[in-house]
């Protein structure tokens, strides 16, 4: 499930928590084996930090997902760097993984702000903020205390990011087809 509708937040649901929904589903798969013959078994999954997308209540899973989708830099360590090193196509999944989750949470059309998952506060200097500084931000931000709350001051990227769904998964759409073609062309 897409954070969005693991938090019940206010957000209205779009196309894009599906395409939140369809990367989870390549990490799982990329992380356990597409291969039938190098498939980990459930006992090293479990071990693994992606485990904890699939078992628990819906918040301590929504913790989980928001701690490991935090920023790029995070999704790689947590989630990406375990993806079953047996598959011949490794690399490319990592690759295609990082670029699905790219513009879906550090979409610059979106606007300036709505990169990763956490609210943050902003302020009427935020157009002097630095990357370094919105990826402290990001880490340290706590949960939203109140799920969709768009209070004057706080930036919800999950709010920002639905007012452009249509863009964002048209971008997605791109991104998938292209690694569709790739795909064909594993055989």
């Amino acid at each position: 499930m897409s954070l969005n509708n693991l938090t019940r937040s206010k957000v209205d649901r779009t196309s894009l928590d599906d395409w939140e929904s369809l990367i989870y589903l390549l990490c799982w798969f990329a992380t356990r084996g597409i291969e039938k013959d190098n498939k980990r078994n459930w006992e090293e999954l479990e071990k693994l930090p992606i485990a904890k997308w699939r078992s628990g209540n819906t918040d301590a899973v929504a913790s989980s997902k928001r701690e490991h989708l935090r920023s790029n830099y995070s999704f790689k360590r947590h989630i990406v760097s375990h993806f079953n090193s047996k598959d011949r196509h490794v690399e490319y999944l990592k690759a295609l993984a990082s670029l699905l989750y790219s513009t879906l949470f550090e979409n610059k059309d979106a606007g300036e702000h709505c990169h990763g998952v956490y609210e943050i506060e902003s302020s009427s200097h935020s157009s002097s903020i630095t990357a370094a500084e919105m990826a402290l931000l990001r880490r340290n931000a706590p949960p939203p205390t109140t799920a969709g709350d768009n209070s004057a001051g706080i930036v919800d990227p999950f709010k920002m990011r639905a007012e452009k769904w249509e863009q964002i998964s048209h971008q997605m759409l791109d991104i998938f087809a292209i690694a569709m073609d790739r795909i064909d062309d594993w055989e």
